[in-house]
């Protein structure tokens, strides 16, 4: 059975919507022969929203430069809630945690950003256990080592008297 958490995460993960190449060479063109404010914020979500991990880091910056150019201008909730899903997609939960909530600050209410926030907070808890068990592993495996080091030097020394 599921747990609320990965019901979340997989509900998140099923809306999203993936652009086909043929769509992304049309923003590019858009972008590149008119570039507007909405073209370049445009060809950004567009890419944040692709399959491919080169586009959605692509996405970020193009929608990081839209958001610092021009703070708080129409587009602004609308890039920062798509660069906390390609965060998310690249598995930077943290980060895609601090842009959900400066949308919680702007839209309080919003149930698109509260159903994003529980699809995070879920994964985020679970690469964050995936860690802890990691580096428990690694500090057994470290102590195990230097007792065989230990061990190995107290039967060379015993050998050298």
């Amino acid at each position: 059975m599921l747990s609320q958490g990965e019901i979340y995460a997989l509900e998140y993960e099923s809306s999203r919507v993936y652009s086909d190449p043929g769509e992304i060479a049309q923003y590019r063109a858009k972008a590149r022969d008119t570039p507007t404010m909405l073209s370049r914020t445009q060809l950004g979500i567009i890419l944040a929203n692709s399959d491919s991990l080169k586009n959605v880091n692509e996405g970020v910056q193009l929608l990081t430069e839209v958001i610092h150019n021009s703070p708080m201008n129409e587009y602004y909730i609308s890039c920062l809630m798509h660069l906390a899903q390609a965060y998310y997609t690249l598995k930077k939960y943290d980060v895609a945690r601090q842009y959900i909530e400066q949308l919680y600050r702007i839209q309080p209410d919003s149930q698109q950003f509260k159903a994003l926030h529980r699809a995070v907070v879920y994964r985020n808890n679970e690469q964050e256990e995936q860690n802890r068990a990691t580096n428990q592993q690694a500090v057994i495996g470290a102590v195990g080592i230097a007792a065989a080091i230990g061990i190995g030097m107290f039967a060379f020394m015993k050998r050298k008297k």
